[in-house]
């Protein structure tokens, strides 16, 4: 028996599941080692307040995406924090070809949980012009914010 308690690692039995998705990739995929290291992307929410559109201060939600050992039992973490937002959630990565697919684990908060388990966030791909996103499952704050394109940049 696991705790589900937060500050423990996630449930052996639970990440068995997890881990039997990532080691489904395709022959040809790169392996997730590949892929470690920590992706931000910051979404602009543009400015609020003010007089007038130039006054008020311009606001952001900025997520990072961290691959590995350091992201903690899962091998993959999603922090997005900002403009009145905080969520941490752990995720499973499974590499396809020469994309990544995040996919939903669980978060911080259970009862704040507005993806089941498995649901792909969204997938990264290697292109020859760098690193493109595309947001499946995961939603940015602003519908007026792009789903795609260069949005998650490897900063380490």
């Amino acid at each position: 028996r696991c705790s589900r308690d937060w500050s423990s690692d996630v449930c052996s039995s639970d990440l068995a599941a997890a881990t039997t998705l990532s080691i489904a990739a395709p022959v040809s995929a790169a392996p997730l080692s590949t892929w470690y290291g920590t992706y931000r992307y910051e979404e602009s929410l543009g400015r609020v307040g003010g007089d007038t559109p130039t006054d008020g201060p311009a606001v952001f939600v900025t997520r990072t995406l961290v691959l590995g050992p350091r992201a903690g039992a899962s091998g993959c973490r999603l922090d997005a924090e900002g403009f009145q937002t905080y969520q941490k959630m752990l995720c499973t990565a499974t590499p396809e070809g020469r994309s990544l697919v995040v996919k939903f684990y669980r978060t911080r908060e259970p009862d704040q949980a507005r993806y089941r388990i498995g649901e792909p966030l969204f997938r990264l791909t290697r292109t020859p012009a760098g690193l493109r996103t595309r947001l499946l499952g995961y939603r940015p704050t602003s519908d007026r914010s792009a789903s795609a394109g260069t949005l998650f940049r490897r900063v380490r």
